[in-house]
């Protein structure tokens, strides 16, 4: 039986969500888990209201939330069961079906804040070491303040950074810029990660145009 062309972006969707769960059973999808753990921000200080925006959307969509693949398979399936159910009730309705072209995106507009608030719920009963790789990533563009020590080029000092869902890590922390050193109470800003340590810099850089 083929399928209608008014359909097809929604049989699409069904096909690759059926080709991740097949990876998942023959173990590929392994290989792809961390997919969304590659995206590394080497950031700037004047680039942190555009990261921050970026960051409240993929908070918005449910992104970070849960292992990459289990949020687009979220997706998927809720973008081919919107569409395929809005095509047939339009359908109902009229006599026929939207053009492909529109139907796409207008079933992306409700599966997208679903998948966002299905992603939430889920990430609440997932176990979270999960994502602890993705989580302390995204603590780029994030600021926090040094805990315990004192920050230096080669002697790192602990810092307290919260990500986006509000959740405090603590991580070893030393200045972008040498020269520069930050002491318990610094307020700063992550930079740069290197393995498990991060670079900050701080307002006194920005100020006196120590960053490049």
């Amino acid at each position: 039986m083929l399928i209608p062309t008014t359909l097809f972006p929604f049989a699409a969707a069904f096909v690759v969500l059926f080709a991740i769960a097949l990876m998942q059973v023959i173990g590929l999808g392994d290989v792809f888990g961390d997919a969304d753990a590659d995206g590394e921000f080497d950031m700037d200080a004047d680039v942190d209201g555009h990261a921050g925006a970026v960051e409240g959307l993929m908070s918005f969509l449910g992104m970070g939330k849960m292992p990459f693949l289990m949020w687009l398979s979220l997706l998927l399936f809720l973008f081919s069961s919107t569409g395929f159910i809005g095509q047939y009730v339009i359908e109902g309705l009229t006599g026929s079906m939207l053009p492909a072209l529109l139907a796409a995106p207008l079933a992306l507009v409700p599966a997208l804040p679903l998948t966002g608030l299905a992603s939430s719920a889920f990430a609440r009963i997932l176990p979270r070491d999960e994502t602890t790789a993705i989580a302390r990533q995204s603590l780029l563009g994030k600021r926090g303040h040094i805990d315990i020590g004192m920050a230096r080029r080669g002697s790192p000092a602990r810092a307290i950074v919260k990500d986006i869902y509000g959740q405090s890590h603590n991580v070893m922390v030393e200045p972008h810029e040498d020269g520069a050193s930050y002491v318990a109470g610094d307020e700063v800003l992550l930079v740069r990660q290197e393995g498990d340590l991060f670079f900050a810099i701080s307002d006194s850089d920005r100020r006196l145009g120590t960053v490049g």
